[in-house]
């Protein structure tokens, strides 16, 4: 679809989203074509895609802010997108 442009939270802007911060606002820049409810959904799971070096970035990087559910969520991706 395209890549985050932004993030809101009560019409403000925030650097981050968590599962704790509850729903938030996404920008994202991309295809003009792509429509809301055209072509998704509020109920369809929109997912990042996953490769080795972010992966790899995420370990050397992120480490101490990722929780074990992150973990999960990562190897998840890396089995849906086969990363090796």
């Amino acid at each position: 679809m395209g890549s985050i442009e932004s993030l809101e939270k009560d019409k403000k802007p925030v650097k981050q989203a968590l599962k704790s911060t509850g729903g938030v606002a996404i920008r994202i820049k991309g295809d003009k074509h792509i429509m809301f409810g055209r072509h998704f959904q509020l109920t369809d799971n929109l997912t990042s895609i996953m490769t080795r070096k972010s992966i790899d970035c995420l370990k050397e990087y992120y480490r101490d802010e990722m929780t074990d559910d992150y973990w999960n969520l990562v190897r998840e991706l890396k089995a849906k997108f086969e990363i090796i």
